[in-house]
């Protein structure tokens, strides 16, 4: 059977390439099947080896990439759909970004898999695994470097539901550990390699394991070591209405009402943009928040307009006195959802349909943090807990990293699914624990290893009270 599978892959090598790369999705969440996307980079990997020229093995990589991004990142046509009318307006041109997208994101397979059939006839076949294994992680780099906050299902993001095997990402890095899996995949090629590939797997699950077997599960229990009675207060409407003028007021109080769980709590946490107003200049709307959130100290997410007509998207803290003496403006943005790339190349008339894309700007680089009795937290909004290098960024005396985001742009794709197995991922290579307060997505604490603490899907809206150790 297996004789009769590699002859159709060679006969079928175009076919073949695009079935790999759409079989490499599935190692990714909501599915989270890594053997089978080890099994694809294994297939993309024999398929290259049997080719003579670079050309062909350029065409190869991009069929098996351009198929893996278009069924791995097609949720991003949820935010064309959220705010774009018409509907077949939003579907044509969220179509057309997402499949351009695909293209451009696949020539960072593309390109280092026409390198392999250049070089692969002066190099021993037993050392070419792991040629193959540094130009894919060095191209993987180039892609996270270009747009950071779309390092989106990185290789190694395969293991995020995995906690034995993804403890070695604070030793390796998230690249190493991406580098390893397609070492492992690709040594499965020869008989006489198999034996490294099991011993990379247990050296990495054995490693793990070291790690954690001492090392308890924290609980969000009340006890004697709880450092902070922290509420989350996620949010469950559709984004078209969220920004609505006749519905802002009934999102708002929706929010509040939730809020009203939470008395002894010492912090109470809205998701990104829960609030649509411009709280700063509204000194009505602040005495109503700090009247009806009983928490001493209220942190939310609002977008903020300044005097020079720039918009931001910003968490704010609001103090027991309704000021608010702490503003975190977002740093990374997100393409096509809170910014549209090269927007100035679109023809005039695509601007009555890019209304709500684009308006935001980049907030100022540099380490920030907040505390509330004591507890030291680094704000990340969205998209950023997603960054490769989202350590260097952090203060290192943080406690917790607080993650709030809106996830309802993607509601019904598979992109929510995918950002919080990210953010799980990240806690580990931050080594902190992290806090997801979310709107259209699960909410979710984290600890330093990587291993879910608690979990609360979207659609059980009530609010949530844990406390953090």
């Amino acid at each position: 059977m297996i004789l009769k599978l590699i002859q159709f892959f060679n006969k079928h090598v175009y076919s073949s390439a695009i079935a790999l790369g759409a079989l490499y999705t599935l190692g990714f969440a909501p599915f989270s099947v890594w053997p089978v996307s080890m099994f694809a980079v294994l297939g993309l990997f024999s398929l290259l080896r049997e080719q003579s020229r670079p050309f062909k093995g350029f065409c190869l990589g991009l069929c098996f990439g351009f198929a893996h991004y278009l069924t791995s990142i097609h949720w991003l046509l949820g935010s064309f759909i959220v705010s774009i009318d018409p509907y077949a307006m939003a579907l044509l041109l969220g179509g057309f970004s997402v499949a351009l997208l695909s293209v451009f994101l696949a020539l960072f397979i593309a390109i280092p898999s026409a390198l392999l059939v250049k070089v692969k006839k002066k190099i021993n076949f037993y050392i070419l695994p792991a040629v193959f294994g540094l130009l894919w992680v060095l191209f993987e780099y180039l892609r996270a470097v270009v747009e950071p906050t779309f390092a989106w299902n990185l290789t190694a993001h395969l293991w995020a539901y995995e906690d034995h095997l993804l403890q070695s990402v604070s030793v390796l890095g998230v690249f190493g550990l991406s580098f390893v899996f397609v070492l492992m995949a690709t040594f499965l090629r020869y008989p006489k390699t198999l034996p490294v590939s099991v011993l990379l797997f247990l050296g990495l699950y054995g490693y793990g394991w070291y790690i954690l077997k001492d090392e308890p599960l924290p609980s969000v229990v009340q006890s004697q070591n709880s450092a902070l009675h922290l509420q989350m207060v996620p949010g469950f409407v559709l984004q078209k209405e969220k920004w609505q003028a006749d519905k802002r007021w009934e999102t708002l109080n929706d929010y509040i009402q939730k809020s009203k769980d939470g008395k002894g709590a010492d912090l109470t946490v809205w998701p990104e943009t829960a609030l649509t107003y411009f709280v700063e200049q509204d000194d009505v709307l602040k005495g109503y928040l700090r009247e009806s959130v009983s928490s001493p100290s209220f942190v939310f997410g609002a977008p903020v307009k300044d005097a020079h007509g720039d918009y931001f998207n910003s968490l704010y803290v609001m103090n027991d006195e309704g000021s608010l003496p702490y503003r975190y403006d977002k740093r990374y943005l997100v393409p096509f959802g809170e910014y549209f790339p090269l927007r100035k190349y679109f023809p005039a008339f695509f601007e009555a349909f890019l209304q709500g894309q684009a308006s935001y700007t980049f907030g100022d680089f540099g380490s920030t943090s907040f505390a509330v009795k004591g507890v030291r937290f680094a704000p990340l909004i969205c998209g950023e807990i997603v960054l490769p290098f989202v350590k260097d960024i952090l203060k290192p005396n943080v406690d917790y990293v607080l993650n709030i985001t809106n996830d309802a742009w993607f509601r019904g794709f598979i992109g929510p699914d995918q950002h919080l197995a990210i953010a799980k991922f990240q806690s580990a290579v931050i080594g902190k624990p992290v806090i997801r307060v979310a709107h259209g997505g699960a909410s979710a604490v984290f600890d330093k290893f990587g291993r879910v603490v608690f979990k609360r899907e979207e659609n059980a809206g009530e609010s949530i009270n844990i406390n953090l150790w």
